[in-house]
This record gives structure tokens, sequence and C-alpha cells, in this order.
């Protein structure tokens, strides 16, 4: 679930509890993110939810959750000719942006948003 609380899970992450979902404080893609938080830890974006089963849950759903870890160091890198695809992704004229802000809302305490074109 997105936007609302990021939900404390029975599941055991090492020393740490999971919590998932993403809090109405954080970037709208960190609902995706798994993360593992101290128990006892509390936050204004951490919270629960209720739930009766109509069934008795499988013993799997409770069972200790591990985050995969990439290690870069064991990473091979591409081929430069599969660099250079990437390089090009990235290509992009060098002309002056000649960007003007069309209009600015300061009304706000916590923001300033505005227009460019």
């Amino acid at each position: 679930m997105a936007g609302n609380v990021k939900e404390w899970c029975w599941n055991p992450a090492g020393e740490r509890r999971a919590i998932l979902g993403g809090g109405w404080n954080e970037p709208r893609y960190m609902y995706t993110d798994e993360d593992a938080q101290d128990p006892l830890a509390r936050a204004p974006e951490y919270g629960f939810r209720c739930a009766l089963y109509p069934e008795p849950v499988p013993a799997a759903a409770f069972a200790p959750v591990s985050r995969p870890v990439r290690d870069y160091a064991t990473e091979k890198p591409v081929s430069n000719d599969v660099f250079e695809v990437f390089r090009r992704l990235y290509a992009y004229d060098k002309t002056p942006l000649d960007a003007k802000t069309d209009s600015a809302d300061e009304s706000s305490e916590y923001f300033r948003k505005e227009r460019v074109s």
C-alpha cells in the first residue's frame, strides 16, 4: 500500500522487523522498496493494519525475510559496445536551454511551485 503509513509486519529480518509499503512523507517509489527497522522504532509514517483471517494463515507468511544484497565488487563490466549504447542514451544537443519561469506559487511555507518552459 502506498501513501498512508509503512506497515509493520510480523516477519523478522535479522534483528529487525519487516516494515513494508510507503509512508505519506516518502517519495512515491518507496512503497515498492523492502525495509526493516528496529521493532521499537517509532515514526509518524510507521503504522499497522489489523486483519481478521477467515482461515488459518500459512506459517510461511510469518517466515523471516531476507533482503538480497548486490555485491558490486564482483560485478563484471560490460563490453565497450554495450557501454556505447548506454552512453548514447544520455546524449543530448549541447545548446542553450533558454529556460524561463512562467509562474511561481509561493503560497505555502513548505514548498515553492514553479512552471518552467
